[in-house]
């Protein structure tokens, strides 16, 4: 019976990458997991479940592993990979900063990257214990994206 669900599951995310590039519109396909995770279908290498296992992992294409996922979901957002995921267990405040900015409820250890509009990697953080605080004010004015865990926060630097 697992076989038969890794064949679905393998189904579903080859059919969903193929009806996100055959909308030809301005949204991506992701991948909504229980473990509050939401991932672009373009940036899963791979999918790994053991056949005694109820839970699975979700390989990136970059080497990232999300452990014990047991149910995942398909959603569009937009495709410029800006969205805020902020929920009572994630946050990132303020999002509209000059000095620092505290990330929380991510993974411990998690990596924190902010990129610029232009798609450059400006700062990386680690997360110690699922929650960071971090030294913004070396960065130029400007609009930045702070990624972790597979979540994407609009931050503005002013």
């Amino acid at each position: 019976m697992r076989s038969k669900n890794k064949l679905v599951m393998a189904f579903l995310i080859a059919f969903a990458a193929i009806q996100a590039k055959a909308d030809g519109n301005n949204e991506v396909w992701h991948i909504e997991t229980d473990t509050k995770l939401s991932i672009p279908l373009q940036d899963i290498g791979f999918i790994v479940a053991a056949d005694d296992d109820v839970s699975f992992s979700i390989v990136t294409v970059t080497n990232e592993k999300f452990d014990g996922v047991t149910m995942a979901t398909f959603s569009k957002h937009e495709a410029s990979g800006i969205w805020n995921t902020a929920s009572e267990d994630f946050k990132v405040t303020p999002t509209v900063v000059t000095s620092s900015l505290c990330v929380f409820g991510c993974r411990p250890g998690a990596e924190i990257r902010i990129v610029s509009a232009g798609g450059a990697t400006c700062l990386t953080a680690k997360a110690e214990g699922g929650n960071a605080t971090i030294n913004v004010s070396r960065l130029a004015p400007g609009h930045y994206v702070l990624t972790v865990d597979g979540r994407s926060v609009r931050i503005i630097k002013r």
